[in-house]
């Protein structure tokens, strides 16, 4: 396809700011009116209202979209006849669409044909660790532990009881990741130290909590050091709380998908449910003792809080969360 030229940039400029203004103006509109509906249609609701605040984003980085009729379409697919147990079911991704659109701008290896299994989807979210550990006796995410001084900050994970996490596993895991020793962004950012006897003493006064696991040192001096390790590290999650998980991955994802992404798949796959599986969907909500319900139901609470405060920093190129008390 050859690229469009274009010769007036104020008045291509006008359009694409009427077109973002109205994509978040509905976008607004859906997520405001969430309370107002129910289970039946909301995952369906908030899919729409997903699609578009990312196309307002889309626009920020691609001034030409859409390009044509083929990039509308989701990017996603599913199989027809549903699983009872959703959370063996998978979503795949397409040739064309909007998220194929948004992973090729940043160069995200989404490839068609990819799946995505919907439990691993779910391990994926930090909010919805508890749930997930709880109903599978295993972890995708331990929280981590930030503290400071005058000249380091120091994170940690602490240790839990011996049938959930080995002692030292947080640690080899992250000594691990390769992409933590080869790329440039992670080049001499860090600093692992282990079994260091001074800030094992720190971290028990602050922690009260003698066996807590160091994982890193970082220079407080360097500013761009920190920002890398805690907001650019694809292993490092923080929760609508404030609070930083680290990826351990105890599932077939190597790693968990950027947290937007997570969110679009799942609620497609929802909003399929809502509109061509009614029966099944039904019985997802109205039944209070299934896996599924707890995990959509929790699901929902969380999205509608969250992904408008990941497109907000995806437009903004900076960190802000508002935290939930």
């Amino acid at each position: 396809m050859r690229k469009k030229k274009i010769t007036n940039y104020k008045q291509e400029a006008l359009k694409n700011a009427i077109k973002f203004t109205m994509w978040l103006k509905q976008s607004f509109d859906i997520f405001s009116s969430r309370s107002k509906s129910s289970l039946w249609i909301k995952p369906l609701l908030m899919y729409y209202g997903m699609m578009s605040l990312l196309k307002a984003y889309l626009i920020t980085i691609d001034e030409g979209y859409p390009k044509s009729v083929s990039v509308l379409r989701h990017g996603l697919s599913t199989k027809k006849r549903k699983k009872l147990n959703i959370l063996d079911d998978s979503v795949k991704i397409q040739k064309d669409g909007l998220i194929t659109q948004i992973t090729q701008r940043l160069q995200i290896p989404f490839y068609p044909g990819l799946s995505f299994n919907i439990k691993d989807l779910f391990s994926s979210l930090p909010e919805l660790q508890a749930t997930y550990k709880t109903l599978y006796k295993e972890q995708t995410l331990i929280p981590l532990k930030i503290i400071q001084d005058e000249n380091y900050i120091y994170i940690s994970s602490q240790k839990e009881k011996k049938d959930a996490i080995e002692e030292n596993e947080a640690y080899s895991e992250l000594s691990k990741k390769p992409f933590l020793k080869n790329t440039k962004l992670f080049q001499n950012s860090y600093d692992i130290e282990k079994n260091n006897k001074i800030i094992h003493k720190l971290l028990a006064k602050d922690f009260q909590d003698a066996n807590a696991n160091l994982l890193i040192r970082l220079e407080r001096s360097c500013k761009e050091n920190v920002e890398a390790f805690l907001y650019n590290n694809p292993l490092i999650l923080k929760t609508i709380k404030g609070e930083f998980m680290f990826w351990i991955g105890k599932s077939s994802l190597c790693f968990p998908t950027l947290e937007f992404l997570t969110y679009y798949m799942l609620f497609f796959y929802l909003s399929i449910l809502c509109r061509y599986e009614i029966s099944l969907w039904g019985e997802l909500i109205l039944l209070e003792a299934t896996e599924e319900s707890v995990f959509i139901k929790e699901l929902i609470t969380i999205a509608q809080r969250k992904f408008p405060n990941l497109i907000l920093n995806l437009l903004t190129d900076k960190q802000f969360f508002f935290f939930l008390k």
